[in-house]
């Protein structure tokens, strides 16, 4: 498992071919790292674990909103 911030999408194909097998604390809001589109294209190849806003979320956002996200990702 590899702890990588930041927008490094184009990176993973690359990661998952040296034989990682998991990527942690991705970032939803940096470029290209939605995780619906990452679940989408490498989803069937590498854990994908975090996918929640730590920057944004986490700091401004209600206690209600806060433990919205997670099941709203999870759904997807």
């Amino acid at each position: 498992m590899l702890h990588c911030c930041g927008g490094f999408a184009p990176l993973i194909p690359d990661l998952i071919g040296v034989g990682l097998d998991a990527l942690q604390s991705l970032q939803p809001d940096a470029r290209g790292m939605e995780p619906l589109r990452l679940k989408r294209d490498f989803g069937g190849r590498i854990v994908l674990n975090g996918c929640i806003d730590t920057h944004h979320l986490l700091i401004k956002g209600t206690p209600e909103t806060v433990r919205k996200r997670p099941g709203r990702s999870l759904k997807s």
